[in-house]
């Protein structure tokens, strides 16, 4: 999953991570930002096979900056995993 801010901003030395939650339920999967283009805040999260053993489901998803003193939720949004996924 790719994610980049409108308008683009810098958000060099910022903390991301992504959750992912079964919808109602607690997080099951939790991953650090990959950078791709920080200048223009652009950063991508990626899932595995490993990750996805317990698909086909609905999930949720969010993107926290968490380095100290600016916790804050950037983005929200619904996954859905459809059995027979390319990795």
């Amino acid at each position: 999953m790719i994610f980049t801010f409108k308008p683009p901003f810098d958000i060099s030395g910022w903390t991301l991570e992504f959750n992912m939650a079964p919808s109602g339920g607690a997080i099951i999967i939790t991953k650090a930002a990959v950078p791709i283009n920080m200048v223009i805040g652009q950063f991508s999260f990626g899932l595995t096979h490993a990750d996805t053993t317990q698909l086909p489901n609905a999930y949720v998803y969010e993107v926290w900056r968490t380095d100290t003193g600016n916790e804050v939720m950037l983005a929200t949004g619904d996954l859905v995993i459809v059995e027979d996924a390319k990795y």
